[in-house]
């Protein structure tokens, strides 16, 4: 092994650039082929389902990256690049739905976070079951549409 990779730390930034080609190889692939904020989010969404029931691991793996990156200093520094790319996809989506009219600039940083805090929970949360994931997916567009809960009486 130590032929290929200099270090523990070579092989697991090795396979974290895999993983996240595929990933976001896949996430771009589907934020490049519809037109406004919720068809692509619809199109990134079900992305993160078939590659999650393809292989759960994929999204284990992400998982304990994130982790990783909180506890050792040299992983955050070496994987700072893909975080700053990870948050300038989230931004993108953000902006094509301000562009686009969905999303009103003002809501921009609220947005940010929305977008990153649902594709991260997606990833943590429900990963380990494909139903729930299903699931988790389907009520994050009937919520972005209105149709999850109804209005209370005032």
């Amino acid at each position: 092994m130590y032929h290929y990779f200099g270090s523990k730390l070579d092989l697991y930034l090795a396979v974290h650039e895999d993983v996240q080609q595929r990933v976001y190889g896949r996430f771009n692939a589907a934020a490049d082929s519809a037109t406004g904020f919720l068809a692509t989010f619809d199109a990134i969404l079900d992305v993160a389902h078939e590659l999650n029931d393809a292989d759960p691991t994929f999204a284990a793996f992400l998982g304990a990256v994130r982790s990783d990156m909180r506890r050792h200093p040299e992983i955050a520094e070496a994987l700072a690049d893909h975080a700053e790319r990870r948050r300038g996809f989230f931004v993108r989506l953000v902006d094509e739905g301000i562009e686009s009219g969905e999303i009103d600039a003002s809501n921009r940083e609220f947005m940010n976070e929305f977008v990153a805090i649902i594709l991260v929970g997606l990833t943590d949360g429900v990963s380990d079951d494909s139903a729930r994931h299903l699931r988790a997916t389907t009520s994050i567009k009937m919520a972005l549409r209105g149709q999850l809960m109804e209005p209370l009486a005032p």
